[in-house]
């Protein structure tokens, strides 16, 4: 199969490959954060390689920080034990794995994160910094720790009682300034909600996180009426809470009686998805007089 119309698309493994389509290097190839493109798809007899995998035709935009230059140069010249430099790299039809690309357009699970920015002038200095939340409530209250800073014994505190001193204010910002020496004296502080794209390896380190903590909560619930931990300190008791050792201990405890469960339920489904996908398949063809 060879896909090279633009705008054609191609399925694998759940994510959806287009022609013309914007793609980044992963951490799993040469080109990790290159922007590029997808210039064509080869799979079965029309691979010109022996990869188990689509062949994927790339073309990537070669990096401009001077940083990210240095960075493949090393990386290149070490693949080819030999000296590379950005002009000695092949950025046109390279061919990649599935594996070895980011998506960006294709859908993913996203969450909202929260972002506190400050920015200021005062007293002859300038500058801004910015913190990121997930929690709105987390985020808002570090607004209001900021802001009481700067009214306490901040620039604020400086203005306030000026007549040249203006504010505007809203439900998650706040601006205050020295009329007529804006650039010179003013203060804000905002919370904005962002949406965030999240990889599959940043959903697998959260998983990961968050069946850890599922364990130490299944711990706690199985020991707390247990008649031997009441004879240990508060401090001591906490402690063995939150031992470290608790999420793996588990996960090495569990039986293979547990794992051979699993993996029959994993077998079970996937016996009665085939048999659907395949009836509809065969409907398919019927269809199409095959």
């Amino acid at each position: 199969m060879l896909i090279n119309q633009p705008g054609a698309e191609f399925l694998y493994n759940g994510i959806t490959y287009r022609i013309g389509g914007k793609i980044v290097g992963s951490d799993q190839s040469e080109y990790a954060g290159l922007i590029g493109s997808i210039l064509e798809i080869r799979d079965g007899d029309d691979k010109e390689t022996e990869n188990d995998t689509p062949d994927i035709y790339c073309s990537f935009d070669p990096p401009a920080l001077p940083a990210d230059i240095a960075e493949l140069e090393a990386v290149f010249s070490d693949l080819y034990n030999e000296k590379k430099t950005l002009h000695d790299i092949c950025f046109d039809m390279v061919i990649m794995a599935p594996e070895m690309l980011i998506v960006p357009e294709q859908s993913r699970k996203t969450v909202k994160v929260y972002a506190v920015s400050e920015d200021w002038a005062a007293n002859g200095d300038t500058g801004h910094s910015s913190g990121i939340y997930s929690d709105p409530l987390e985020a808002r209250a570090k607004l209001n720790e900021a802001l009481k800073n700067e009214i306490d014994s901040g620039c604020i505190s400086d203005w306030i009682n000026s007549p040249e001193y203006r504010t505007e204010v809203s439900a998650h910002s706040y601006e205050g300034w020295l009329d007529g020496s804006y650039c010179e004296s003013h203060y804000a502080v905002s919370v904005k909600a962002y949406d965030v794209s999240l990889t599959p390896s940043v959903i697998g380190d959260v998983g990961r996180a968050y069946m850890d903590m599922s364990r130490y909560e299944d711990f706690a619930s199985q020991v707390e009426e247990w008649e031997e931990v009441g004879a240990l300190s508060e401090e001591t008791y906490q402690c063995f809470l939150a031992d470290k050792r608790i999420p793996d201990m588990i996960e090495k405890g569990l039986s293979d009686t547990y794992w051979e469960c699993y993996w029959e339920s994993v077998s079970e489904t996937a016996h009665v998805l085939l048999r659907e996908y395949s009836a509809q398949n065969a409907h398919s063809d019927t269809e199409n007089g095959r």
